[in-house]
């Protein structure tokens, strides 16, 4: 009987693992070998085309010996993080709560945010060149002449936007799904209570979202350093798409 009772379980944790065989060969082979590789390389001094050749902290040591990284690229990565992670965590919230609500037509308003999120970086970042072009929509609706993708004191910002445009889509939808989990009973109570909406949301809203919170900053952090700006591709076609 107890040998019986043994192999049923051998069985159905060997189905188990058929089961989630492909997402784990994913995550063992896109995720673990490549962050343990990566690593690996960051000892290395490696340029593709020949073989890597470990050196130690060597490149590490000479990235923190680097001007241009200590004074532009580390306080530009966490000014770019400190003012895009609260603002696409603020409108994805103020999103979702919108979207929660009984309006008309929701389920379009829902698709419509979310587009953009699923929308090739290509089409994005052209949208955004014919936005922000010196003849673009933007300097023709306020009849200025600024070159916003030329000049870095605004190219920076335009970049952040085009981040938060193309994120806060599906931050929106994990947001919704968490306010759709909180009881109804909760706000019911806060109801009889006397709370208006203000404090319900507030009191009982946002406590009641702290781990979406905590995991959609969380996201965005991991996501801005993942992602990858505009800027590369934009400044080259300038000059061919507006010529």
């Amino acid at each position: 009987m107890k040998a019986t009772s043994n192999r049923r379980k051998v069985n159905e944790a060997v189905t188990g693992y058929l089961f989630i065989s492909p997402w784990l060969f994913i995550l063992l082979t896109f995720h673990l070998f490549s962050l343990v590789y990566a690593l690996y390389l960051s000892f290395t001094k490696y340029n593709l085309l020949s073989p890597p050749q470990l050196w130690g902290l060597e490149g590490y040591s000479r990235v923190f010996e680097d001007a241009i990284f200590l004074s532009k690229a580390l306080p530009n990565t966490f000014k770019y993080a400190l003012i895009v992670v609260p603002l696409q965590t603020v409108i994805s919230l103020i999103l979702a709560f919108v979207m929660d609500q009984k309006l008309r037509a929701r389920r379009l308003f829902r698709t419509i945010f979310y587009l953009p999120s699923v929308t090739s970086s290509v089409v994005i970042s052209l949208i955004f060149v014919w936005l922000f072009a010196p003849q673009g929509v933007i300097n023709q609706i306020f009849n200025s002449t600024i070159n916003w993708l030329a000049d870095t004191s605004t190219a920076f910002y335009v970049i952040m936007g085009m981040n938060i445009f193309t994120t806060s889509g599906t931050l929106m939808l994990i947001f919704l799904s968490g306010l759709q989990d909180i009881p109804t009973s909760l706000y019911e109570a806060a109801e009889i209570d006397g709370a208006d909406k203000l404090q319900t949301f507030l009191r009982v809203t946002i406590p009641m979202l702290r781990p979406v919170i905590f995991f959609v900053v969380t996201v965005g952090i991991i996501g801005i350093r993942q992602w990858k700006t505009a800027g590369d591709f934009v400044q080259p076609h300038l000059p061919r798409i507006f010529a």
